[in-house]
């Protein structure tokens, strides 16, 4: 996933604020497919476990990092 995301947005200069308004669609998909096809489909209401909330937050903090990391290390 890291990978991938730095591949895509390597090249194309965009500002943090596209990669924040990136995370929070991202992680607000992840967590609205999970909560409709894992938990209201499987009726599984003990699905969120710390893990899931790990994940959440990586899914969130992948994109928000590479933006950081291609601002800090965008060349002059």
């Amino acid at each position: 996933m890291v990978f991938i995301t730095f591949r895509l947005f390597s090249r194309c200069g965009l500002p943090l604020s596209y990669f924040v308004q990136l995370a929070v669609a991202w992680t607000g998909i992840a967590i609205v497919f999970d909560y409709l096809f894992i938990v209201l489909l499987f009726h599984s209401a003990a699905y969120y476990q710390p893990d899931v909330l790990v994940y959440y937050a990586v899914t969130f903090l992948v994109p928000v990092c590479t933006g950081w990391y291609l601002q800090e290390h965008r060349p002059a």
